[in-house]
């Protein structure tokens, strides 16, 4: 074989590979969101509990992902329910999962909480 026919070769197998990889190098890989806190609506929870370490479970979240809770009122208050979604493929269904969670939540702890689930954080 000669030279020039051997690297043409190597060529268009380099080429043909480059094209299978491509794709994934062109932007449909999904933006890596963790360590965001995303759009911010409302108190969040603070300290070592249940709910402050599915918020810290929210921003680790690398994908499309949401925090939803009742009012937190703050020291001495009734308490707080809370629900999360995480990796989704939109924002939307995230939040509308995270809210079933915290409504799913309110009906197992009736008396603990006042008021309604709402998204808190999402992203």
């Amino acid at each position: 074989m000669s030279r020039l026919f051997l690297s043409a070769v190597l060529s268009l197998q380099m080429l043909a590979t480059s094209a299978m990889v491509a794709p994934e190098l062109s932007g449909a890989v999904a933006q890596d969101l963790s360590g965001q806190k995303g759009k911010v609506q409302g108190r969040l929870p603070r300290g070592t509990g249940p709910c402050a370490k599915a918020y810290k479970e929210y921003v680790a979240a690398k994908g499309h992902s949401a925090y939803a809770s009742t009012p937190i009122y703050g020291f001495g208050s009734t308490g707080y329910i809370c629900g999360h979604s995480l990796n989704r493929r939109t924002t939307q269904e995230a939040e509308a999962r995270a809210v079933a969670g915290c409504v799913n939540g309110t009906r197992k702890w009736k008396r603990v909480h006042s008021g309604e689930c709402e998204v808190r954080a999402s992203k």
